[in-house]
């Protein structure tokens, strides 16, 4: 869609100056699985109302662009995401009580909140790289989960709001969602190492225990106590939708927890940090256009 944009909008003038070069940066790697261009492949060509585009690609599968040195690819994209963890994460550190926050998670109604789309997998290379797609598994686990125990919105679901239309739909997370359940959703769209979004951070902003789904060398174990999470891991969904449903609150390793919210708020108190990983990013992206682009 983003291409066939392009097109519409710079169709005639890439026409005219052939030795302008379109190098598309695919940050989401759900969208790779979903093309018809093998995720490997590092050119394609696209002919739309007339015009044919040849471009090339750099993604998760096909490049180190991705492969970052202290902050995930997608918290550099808005400063937002950095300063409101700052933020969140020191004031839930200095106020933290275990022993309150566990009775607090008992006291609620709904355990678990599921905020995603509704969507099953839509791979195009199934027997590659279906396995890593999560789509399908995180709407089977959802759908498992009784109304009494699970919230479950966004686009495909009883509620069926489209988040990123809002004004600002992380702060609308935020507010929100914060200390509303005991449990939240953080599974990505992909199981990729290198591949973290907010969600895995906003479930700790939010006070609540995160699901999540890594394997041993996925690097979220760089952000994350493995403890300080509920990870599905070659668990089966109906096995998951169990171990939710049985869940309760003194399960939770708290000194993990602790633990977590520790090495979070250190990490996103410093904007050097941030700064330095989009410089990081930056380089790589030059040096992808440097090899392949010229």
């Amino acid at each position: 869609m983003d291409i066939k944009g392009l097109i519409e909008k710079y169709g005639s003038y890439l026409e005219q100056n052939p030795k302008v070069r379109v190098l598309v940066i695919s940050e989401e790697p759900l969208w790779d699985l979903m093309s018809p261009n093998h995720p490997s492949k590092r050119y394609s060509t696209i002919s739309h109302k007339g015009i044919t585009l040849s471009f090339a690609i750099a993604n998760f599968f096909n490049s180190d662009i991705f492969k970052f040195d202290k902050l995930p690819y997608f918290i550099t994209t808005e400063s937002k995401y950095a300063a409101r963890y700052a933020f969140e994460m020191r004031r839930h550190l200095v106020n933290f009580n275990a022993q309150q926050l566990k009775q607090d998670w008992a006291k609620k109604n709904k355990k678990i909140s599921f905020l995603q789309q509704k969507r099953q997998n839509e791979v195009q290379y199934h027997e590659e790289f279906g396995d890593i797609a999560l789509s399908s598994y995180r709407t089977s686990l959802a759908t498992l989960l009784e109304e009494s125990i699970a919230d479950k919105k966004g686009s495909g679901w009883k509620e069926n709001v489209v988040r990123q239309k809002l004004p600002d739909w992380h702060l609308d997370k935020l507010l929100a969602n914060r200390g509303k359940y005991p449990l939240f959703s953080a599974f990505e769209n992909t199981h990729v190492d290198n591949y973290i979004t907010e969600k895995i951070f906003d479930v700790f902003m939010l006070k609540s225990f995160p699901l999540y789904y890594a394997g041993s060398s996925h690097r979220v174990f760089e952000f994350v106590d493995k403890e300080s999470m509920l990870n599905f891991h070659n668990v089966d969904e109906l096995e998951a939708a169990e171990i939710v449903a049985q869940w309760r609150p003194d399960f939770a390793n708290m000194d993990a927890y602790y633990n977590t919210l520790s090495r979070l708020s250190y990490l996103f108190s410093n904007p050097d940090t941030l700064h330095e990983e989009r410089r990081h990013v930056a380089l790589k992206v030059a040096n992808f256009i440097s090899s392949e682009c010229n």
